[in-house]
């Protein structure tokens, strides 16, 4: 009878885990991904619904991407395949005036949905104090949609106002994949793990269009128009981390990690980031040729510790932090008589908090944060909410996870009425975000 209970409060805790993450308001930045700005979503459940932890979280053969030290924990063949749901509603508003000059409300002028999924594979086999481990994950998704209709302009003593002039069309695609390769060992308390990333691109590109329907002002422009531009990768360099773990005590352990990503060259042949000084934020420039573009980040460093108090080991707690320098954007050619991004991003840190609890020995229950700044403007600052959890059955473990996260910010409009074309007013731009991990798990016996 006891056991049957169990198994009943077991459905009933991944029910009720799975619908309260579903109903969830659904980091932000999305219209920014082609600046390939790292957005720290992890690849496994159990660290998304730590707070993100990767650093002083052992994520099994998913270490290899995170701190790889914590592979030489590994024993015998483990395979992990997750399944990440991503979520991005976003809303663009501006400020409606009366007739004092008061701002009356914000209107929502343009309401976007996107849906998307990626899946993510890793594999480690250890023994005796050696291990080793591969993985194909996600390292970077380009993907962002935006469409905005146009209603026809006419004046108060028209009753009809439903005609449509036209469509705002800007859409975003494909993404910068890795494949990882790790080793580890330990001796005496010290684990030491190092891994290699090479990346390869899938399916990038942007569209950017105008279709006029019937003139109006509130159009971007008089004709219509599309621009396809295609991306490719014109050099990629290998990124690498050593990760180090250290058993302080039986409970406690200390976590450091020497990140660094692998420069990337992106040819194009339409739109590629600009940005100067006098903007606020970056944007988007059509290039008359093509061009390439690199994208350099500085190496990152990342420590955290982790703390199980109790002989049993019931619960798990950690913290990381992580300090990155302001990444660079630099173009090989010249572009309209510029060659410089005279934009300074910003350096920034990440801050991951995660706690782990074991209601019993096959349901282990999750919470977590994490703060992101923003290497453009700390305005942009994210902060997510994780939670989530495990149903193991016997060599099988079955995990998910999911964080929300929200933003808003000002931003000038991405099509312009064309009379406003060089001096766009600001309006305001929310964004909500839902990812939902699924990792299943497999631990050969």
């Amino acid at each position: 009878m006891k056991r049957n209970n169990m198994k009943n409060q077991q459905k009933i805790y991944v029910i009720g885990l799975l619908t309260f993450i579903l109903t969830l308001s659904v980091s932000g930045q999305s219209y920014f991904s082609g600046l390939g700005l790292t957005q720290n979503n992890g690849y496994d459940a159990r660290s998304s619904s730590m707070g993100l932890s990767r650093t002083a979280l052992d994520q099994g053969a998913w270490s290899v991407t995170g701190n790889p030290a914590h592979l030489a924990s590994s024993n015998g063949l483990n395979l992990s395949i997750s399944l990440l749901l991503k979520q991005i509603n976003e809303t663009r508003s501006i400020p409606a005036i009366d007739q004092f000059n008061d701002v009356v409300t914000k209107n929502v002028y343009a309401a976007n949905n996107n849906t998307n999924s990626h899946y993510a594979f890793a594999v480690d086999y250890g023994f005796e104090k050696f291990a080793i481990a591969y993985a194909w994950a996600p390292v970077h998704d380009f993907s962002y949609a935006y469409s905005e209709e146009i209603r026809n302009s006419f004046s108060s003593s028209y009753y009809n106002r439903d005609l449509i002039a036209g469509y705002h069309t800007y859409e975003m695609n494909g993404q910068i994949y890795g494949h990882y390769l790790g080793f580890a060992s330990t001796f005496k308390g010290l684990s030491m793990g190092v891994g290699l990333v090479n990346y390869a691109a899938k399916d990038l590109s942007i569209l950017k269009a105008v279709s006029v329907l019937s003139v109006d002002d509130a159009l971007a422009s008089d004709t219509s128009y599309s621009h396809l531009s295609s991306y490719s990768i014109d050099e990629a360099g290998m990124g690498f981390n050593i990760g180090l773990t250290y058993n302080i005590t039986p409970h406690t352990a200390l976590h450091y990690v020497f990140d660094k990503a692998g420069d990337l060259s992106i040819d194009t042949d339409g739109l590629i980031p600009f940005a100067d000084s006098t903007k606020r934020y970056p944007e988007y420039l059509q290039s008359d040729s093509s061009l390439v573009y690199t994208i350099s980040t500085p190496a990152v460093h990342r420590m955290g510790i982790s703390f199980s108090p109790g002989q049993k080991q019931k619960t798990i707690a950690s913290f990381e932090m992580e300090f990155h320098a302001g990444q660079s954007i630099s173009y090989s050619d010249s572009m309209n008589g510029t060659d410089s991004f005279d934009y300074q991003l910003d350096n920034y840190a990440v801050f991951h908090v995660g706690l782990e609890h074991w209601a019993s020995p096959t349901l282990p229950l999750r919470i977590g944060f994490s703060y992101e700044e923003s290497p453009i403007d700390k305005a942009l600052s994210v902060t997510r909410f994780t939670v989530g959890g495990s149903l193991i059955v016997k060599h099988f473990q079955f995990d998910l996870g999911g964080d929300i996260s929200s933003l808003g910010y000002t931003y000038p409009d991405i099509f312009p009425k064309a009379s406003r074309a060089t001096n766009p007013d600001l309006e305001s731009i929310n964004e909500s975000v839902l990812n939902l991990y699924l990792t299943a798990s497999y631990r050969l016996p």
